[in-house]
C-alpha cells in the first residue's frame, strides 16, 4: 500500500527504519561478500549476479542546477558547492518545523517493471560540528504524489557516507519519479551535503 506524500516528508508515515550510513569501500565489501554467498546458495547452477536494468547516476559535477532542484520549507538555505572538480548539493535547516529539500526527476523505461528489484543510493554528509541531520530518503511517483520507497536516516560527521532505500519492481510501477532528500528540523542549525546520486532497477540471473 502506497503513502501519499502532499508534497512534503509525512513523518510520522514514514517506516520506521534506520538505514546506517557506511563508508564506500566498507559497502563495496560487503556487496562482494553477499555475491559470494549467493553463489554458494545457488549450487551448480552458478552464482547470482546482478545484471544491470536500466540506471541512472548523477555526480552533480557538469550543470546540476539544470537538474536538481531546491525549496525551503519555513527556514533554510540550500546551494552548490564546489571543490576542485567536485560539485556537490546542500541544505540547512535552523528551525523544529518544516523541512529543506533538495531532488531531481527521473524518467524509468517500462520494461524496468520487469526487473528483479530498483533501489536509489545517494552519498550524505552533515557538518563537522559532530551534529546529526535526520532526512528522508524519498522516491516519489510524480503523478500521484505517493511514495514508491521511503528511509529515514541519521546523518553524523562530515565524511561522505552512502545511504540507500529500495523498492520492488511491480507491473504497476510508475515509472515518472522524483528522487528527493528531505533536511528535517530539528530545533537547531543542521546542514546536509549530497552528492552521487545512482537509482535503478536490476535482475538477478
Amino acid at each position: 500500500m502506497s503513502v501519499r506524500s502532499p508534497r512534503h516528508p509525512q513523518r510520522s508515515r514514514a517506516p520506521r527504519r534506520l538505514t546506517v550510513g557506511i563508508p564506500r569501500w566498507i559497502a563495496f565489501l560487503s556487496l562482494v561478500v553477499l555475491a559470494a554467498g549467493s553463489a554458494v546458495l545457488a549450487g551448480p547452477a552458478g552464482p547470482a549476479v546482478a545484471v544491470p536494468g536500466y540506471s541512472v547516476t548523477d555526480d552533480l559535477n557538469t550543470n546540476p542546477a539544470q537538474r536538481w532542484t531546491m525549496w525551503n520549507n519555513q527556514t533554510g538555505s540550500h546551494g552548490f558547492s564546489t571543490v576542485g572538480a567536485n560539485t556537490w548539493g546542500w541544505v540547512t535547516k535552523t528551525d523544529s518545523t518544516g523541512w529543506s529539500e533538495i531532488g531531481r526527476n527521473v524518467q524509468f523505461p517500462e520494461w524496468a517493471r520487469n526487473t528483479h528489484y530498483c533501489r536509489a543510493s545517494i552519498d550524505l554528509r552533515a557538518s563537522a560540528d559532530g551534529s546529526t541531520s535526520v532526512a528522508n530518503i524519498e522516491v516519489i511517483d510524480r503523478a500521484t504524489w505517493r511514495y514508491v520507497s521511503l528511509s529515514k536516516v541519521y546523518v553524523t560527521g562530515s565524511t561522505w557516507h552512502s545511504y540507500s532505500t529500495a523498492w520492488a519492481p511491480s507491473p504497476t510501477m510508475p515509472l515518472n519519479l522524483r528522487f528527493r532528500v528531505s533536511l528535517l528540523g530539528s530545533g537547531s542549525y543542521r546542514y546536509l551535503g549530497v552528492d552521487n546520486l545512482t537509482i535503478g532497477c536490476w535482475t538477478i540471473a
